[in-house]
């Protein structure tokens, strides 16, 4: 898994095509269907985005580490927007928690509506590998396997993540440090 430059596309600019294949990253899921705090205005450029992939009938693939970022982020953005509960654990066993867990479970309903999955077997990824990227403290675990899935299926990276530069990946980001302008 070398580290390479990656083409990276303003997502904006981006020509669709129903060939593609994509990989929406967690932060990207959160931008489109995250707590109201969280939104801003990478929330229309990449609702944009998913709009036309729909519409051209791109496939749009997601895995469970994306569905259990998106949910623990979604929870712990809304246990800091409330402050009845100091500790994340209370507020999860709370029964304030219910309306906040109901909401992320619907929103990850609408995920799932419109992805296809594709979980990785674990047999399937150089692990040691991975590790020992992982280990030089400048990559995120999850990225690391989220680049080799990408690799893998020859799969586009839709993310505002700076993270992947050099991933090696086709990126397309509204994020202006990955763009590099």
């Amino acid at each position: 898994m070398a580290m390479m430059p990656e083409r990276t596309y303003h997502i904006k600019k981006y020509g669709f095509s129903p060939e593609n294949i994509f990989f929406f990253d967690t932060n990207v899921w959160l931008y489109i269907y995250g707590p109201v705090a969280y939104q801003d205005w990478k929330s229309g450029i990449y609702s944009s985005a998913l709009k036309k992939m729909h519409d051209l009938g791109c496939p749009i693939y997601t895995n469970s580490m994306v569905i259990s970022e998106f949910i623990n982020s979604f929870a712990r953005m809304e246990f800091k927007q409330q402050f009845t509960f100091t500790r994340f654990k209370d507020f999860r066993n709370s029964s304030a928690f219910l309306s906040t867990a109901e909401e992320i479970a619907y929103n990850v309903k609408r995920i799932l509506n419109i992805t296809l999955r594709c979980d990785s077997d674990i047999a399937d990824l150089d692990l040691v590998h991975i590790v020992e990227y992982f280990e030089t403290g400048s990559y995120d675990f999850n990225d690391l396997i989220f680049t080799e899935i990408c690799k893998s299926r020859n799969m586009v990276l839709v993310t505002h993540d700076g993270d992947f530069k050099g991933s090696g990946l086709e990126v397309l980001t509204a994020n202006r440090k990955l763009l590099g302008s």
